[in-house]
């Protein structure tokens, strides 16, 4: 009687090699997605500290202006950039929102050229407004830093 429960049978074995078939392919698939999520552009980057209190246009200016920063003088900084958030996030929305405009225009069928000119021409109206924005807030924050503090800004 154990022997029949052990003894393996053609149909027992087709289960069996179907089951191992069907686990190798789903887990072939799992590691698949896995696989190309560590590989995917900006994964193992570390996300922008400041993207939620000064928008994706603004953190990625300011993380690349005060990397050489010391903690102090840091905080000092981006501190007096945050006092500016409700300028720099929605106009940095509007600046990204408008290139991505230019850009669903550029690819449409057919090229709009008047279309395009009034978008290309929308687009450096708000980053003019931006870049004004960020320059009147990274004015101040530098007023509050020391001279020495002010020599490092922006170095790579």
């Amino acid at each position: 009687m154990v022997s029949a429960v052990f003894e393996p049978t053609t149909t027992r074995r087709r289960w069996l090699a179907g089951g191992l078939f069907v686990s190798v392919v789903v887990n072939l698939f799992l590691a698949g997605l896995i696989f190309g999520q560590l590989l995917r552009p900006g994964f193992w980057e570390p996300p922008n500290p400041y993207a939620a209190d000064l928008g994706q246009q603004a953190a990625h200016i300011v993380l690349r202006m005060t990397h050489d920063l010391d903690r102090g003088d840091l905080q000092v900084f981006v501190d007096t950039m945050k006092t500016h958030s409700a300028d720099l996030i929605p106009l940095g929305d509007q600046l990204r929102q408008q290139r991505q405009q230019v850009l669903k225009l550029l690819r449409s069928e057919p090229l709009d050229r008047a279309a395009i000119d009034k978008a290309f021409a929308e687009l450096q109206q708000r980053t003019r407004a931006f870049e004004t924005a960020f320059e009147n807030a990274a004015v101040e924050a530098a007023g509050k830093l020391s001279t020495d503090a002010r020599q490092h800004l922006g170095r790579d």
